[in-house]
């Protein structure tokens, strides 16, 4: 986590998220306090959900639900990637 918050990186203008498959349980997740407002992260087991630049705070449950609902079903990962895109892209609609 340190090496992410260098400020060679601009670390406060960034937002990152490591999973890992040794630690599905622990999703680390940083948002640099110089993002924009309208931001947020949600986490689950081997999940991270996260937005800085969000067009409504339920986009991320959106697609957090999305992704749950996929690793529920056991989908293999491309399927869960594109259930989240498709319910980022929704919520975008609706707005």
């Amino acid at each position: 986590m340190n090496a992410i918050k260098n400020p060679m990186f601009d670390p406060q203008q960034q937002q990152y998220a490591v999973v890992c498959d040794n630690h599905l349980n622990y999703p680390l997740t940083y948002t640099g306090s110089q993002t924009t407002p309208n931001k947020g992260t949600l986490t689950a087991k081997g999940i991270s959900v996260q937005g800085n630049t969000l067009s409504s705070a339920f986009v991320l449950q959106a697609v957090m639900d999305a992704a749950l609902k996929g690793q529920k079903g056991s989908l293999p990962m491309q399927e869960i990637l594109m259930l989240a895109l498709e319910a980022d892209a929704n919520q975008g609609r609706e707005i």
